[in-house]
């Protein structure tokens, strides 16, 4: 009987909590792609920053984040079935905590 109350947890453990820490490395590759480069860059070396197409560069930059930010929404949901919580559970929120402190 105990071996058996103790086979779940261990079972979840082993097999969602992989899934998880790569849940959340995947949201950390997403977030570094946008700083791999800046949004403004000079003409030349010493030159001034390039701000002629301003408007075109910040909004793709914007639109990335946006996209984005919607691979990290489809991660949290799938994270939320993997931890078998509840959206209104303490325990969710915490993690949602830590999620918004990442990004």
């Amino acid at each position: 009987h105990i071996s058996r109350r103790h086979a779940t947890p261990r079972a979840i453990w082993n097999n969602e909590c992989p899934l998880l820490k790569t849940n959340v490395e995947a949201m950390n590759n997403i977030m570094a792609k946008w700083c791999d480069y800046p949004l403004y860059e000079r003409k030349e070396k010493r030159g001034l920053l390039n701000l002629d197409d301003r408007a075109a560069m910040l909004e793709a930059r914007y639109n990335l984040i946006k996209q984005d930010g919607v691979k990290i929404q489809e991660i949290v949901v799938t994270n939320l079935t993997l931890f078998k919580a509840t959206e209104d559970s303490d325990h969710w929120r915490n993690y949602l905590d830590y999620v918004d402190d990442m990004i």
